[in-house]
């Protein structure tokens, strides 16, 4: 069974190297999302910006060296949106040299890509990282705010609030409790207008 995604279902999603992923559902299920959009990978507010960024997400995230320790668990995914006007070479070399292993959209994605910058409206040139759910909704569009004033436990809070992926067909699937044996079953009657069970 594969828990929705808005990002996974609609875009190729690739590594920090380029690399495409081959089970993004799986990879971005259960954490909190952040859209990190990019539309010049030289400018100073970006360098600025990503310095507080990355700090953040390799803290909470328990990352070392852009590799996951597993000293805590991987809650927090960042997703580079690129700006479809960026070199694909430019956007490449500046994903290498991150401190932290975020995840991009393809920027071969093109016309989709406007569609998705649209979707989640900044100014001109600005850098922002939006915090959204496993269905596109926003959580707060002020992603770095929450980061600079409320330190790692915005995290915590991001988390309560964002929605639970729904997974087809689990409502339909059985529940076991492990050690439980299943109930005989039974019959009813009615007695004196009251529904009784009756063990055979």
């Amino acid at each position: 069974m594969t828990a929705p995604n808005f990002l996974a279902d609609s875009f190729q999603i690739e590594n920090s190297e380029g690399a495409v992923l081959e089970h993004p559902h799986d990879h971005l299920f259960g954490k909190v999302l952040g859209l990190l959009f990019v539309h010049d990978c030289s400018s100073s507010q970006l360098t600025a910006f990503l310095h507080h960024t990355q700090q953040f997400y390799n803290r909470v995230n328990g990352v070392e060296n852009k590799s996951f320790t597993g000293k805590r668990a991987h809650n927090l995914e960042v997703v580079v949106i690129p700006s479809p006007s960026l070199d694909e070479t430019t956007l490449q070399k500046w994903m290498n040299n991150l401190a932290s292993p975020f995840l991009q959209v393809s920027p071969k994605e093109g016309n989709k890509l406007v569609e998705l910058i649209t979707k989640y409206p900044l100014e001109e040139d600005e850098v922002a990282l939006q915090i959204v759910n496993w269905d596109g909704s926003v959580i707060t569009r002020q992603g770095l705010v929450d980061v600079l004033s409320k330190g790692d436990s915005c995290l915590m809070h991001w988390q309560m609030v964002r929605k639970t992926e729904p997974i087809a067909g689990a409502e339909d699937a059985p529940v076991s409790v492990p050690g439980s044996t299943a109930a005989p079953p039974s019959s009813k009657t009615v007695v004196g207008g009251v529904a009784v069970d009756l063990p055979f």
